[in-house]
């Protein structure tokens, strides 16, 4: 466990996560936990064993791995209301599914998955809360992320944010749960011109890094918007696929060999936000088309004489 600051650790031992742990004269607050049982539960009886049980865990974002983590420890949840209604809309079936997924990571530990139940948080957010547990407060924000849930914590007296997944450090972002990678890309243009930020903590990879390495991250999405953009514009976006992949990778992960895990997320990334630009102009096609049949079918319709 590395202190980056008074009062503020991060713990990276339970690859790929980054765990944070705020301590204040209130309680400790713990940001997310790792799926995988046997860690949960060392990690649990550190923090407990260091400053008693947490008063709170806030869970990053809604993602499969956040949710098991979260079901493995009792300790009140922080979320935000899209991570709030994803637990509520698992049945039995959906769960038990989940849980499943999660377990083939861990094939010795899932009979200590098969039991978890779908945790009900204890604060649900959908604007920002201020939490006074230091001077200047906590603040939790509900900002467009790398997928609806996403929250994130700023300690401002540190100038120093807990951004989950929604920053990415060494590795290609990952598109599996991104609903509105725009609005995702905007949130990163704001944390950029952040004069109150100075480190950010991502979910994975290397951390706490300066704000001005967000550059990085912004370059790729743009890279991948735009490549993306001409694929959708192909009759079939699978053409030219793997070598715009290559090309991506060469450009921003040239360390990386083909067939690579960066290599894979990188052609996984592209191909689904090729396929979701494809799908938006093949709606906006059949949207104008409707416009113009409407029209034309406005224009041809007989026009009743006047009455004499």
């Amino acid at each position: 466990m590395q202190e980056i600051a008074p009062n503020i650790y991060l713990e990276d031992r339970f690859s790929p996560y980054n765990l944070g742990v705020v301590v204040t004269e209130r309680g400790v607050i713990a940001i997310d936990m790792p799926p995988q049982p046997s860690q949960a539960r060392i990690w649990l009886e550190e923090l407990s064993d260091s400053w008693g049980q947490p008063r709170l865990l806030v869970l990053s974002d809604a993602q499969p791995e956040r949710l098991t983590g979260a079901a493995l420890v009792p300790i009140p949840m922080i979320v935000t209301q899209a991570t709030a209604q994803c637990l509520a809309a698992f049945d039995e079936k959906t769960w038990a599914e989940m849980l499943h997924g999660i377990g083939q990571a861990y094939p010795d530990e899932a009979e200590a998955l098969a039991d978890l139940q779908p945790r009900h948080p204890t604060l649900i957010l959908n604007q920002t809360l201020y939490l006074h547990y230091t001077t200047p407060p906590l603040r939790f924000e509900t900002l467009n992320g790398n997928m609806p849930g996403s929250l994130m914590l700023t300690l401002q007296e540190h100038k120093m944010l807990f951004a989950g997944d929604t920053v990415v450090v060494g590795q290609p972002p990952d598109l599996r749960y991104t609903s509105d990678f725009s609005a995702w890309l905007k949130t990163l243009t704001v944390f950029a011109r952040r004069k109150d930020l100075k480190w950010i903590v991502p979910g994975r990879g290397t951390g706490p890094i300066p704000r001005g390495e967000l550059e990085t991250q912004q370059e790729l999405m743009h890279a991948l918007e735009h490549a993306a953009g001409r694929l959708a514009r192909k009759a079939d976006s699978s053409e030219g696929m793997a070598q715009a992949t290559t090309d991506l990778q060469q450009v921003f992960f040239p360390h990386a060999a083909r067939g690579s895990a960066i290599h894979k997320t990188l052609r996984q990334a592209l191909e689904l936000l090729a396929n979701q630009k494809r799908a938006q102009r093949l709606e906006a096609a059949a949207q104008r088309a409707e416009q113009r049949a409407v029209a034309s079918s406005t224009e041809s319709a007989p026009t009743a004489e006047p009455e004499r």
